[in-house]
């Protein structure tokens, strides 16, 4: 079994990306993108906005969701919530 250090990263498998990130924005789930990948989803078309965690931190450290590239300096995105 997998711990949480382990488990792979990005889309699974044979999938593609761009339908990972479609799966993960349905779902409602926070996506980490690499600048890379960031520049070729738009979130608009999912409701979702580049949320910065506290004033003047724009980035997170992880893995992008898309290609699964480990690093720093992601952009984090989440759902807009409807009110």
């Amino acid at each position: 079994m997998l711990g949480v250090a382990e488990a792979p990263s990005g889309a699974p498998t044979k999938r593609l990306a761009g339908g990972w990130l479609s799966d993960l924005a349905e779902l409602g789930k926070a996506i980490v993108l690499c600048s890379d990948c960031e520049r070729k989803w738009d979130p608009k078309n999912y409701g979702y906005v580049m949320s910065p965690l506290w004033k003047g931190q724009d980035f997170v450290t992880g893995d992008c969701d898309a290609c699964g590239e480990k690093g720093i300096n992601r952009h984090l995105f989440t759902k807009v919530q409807q009110e």
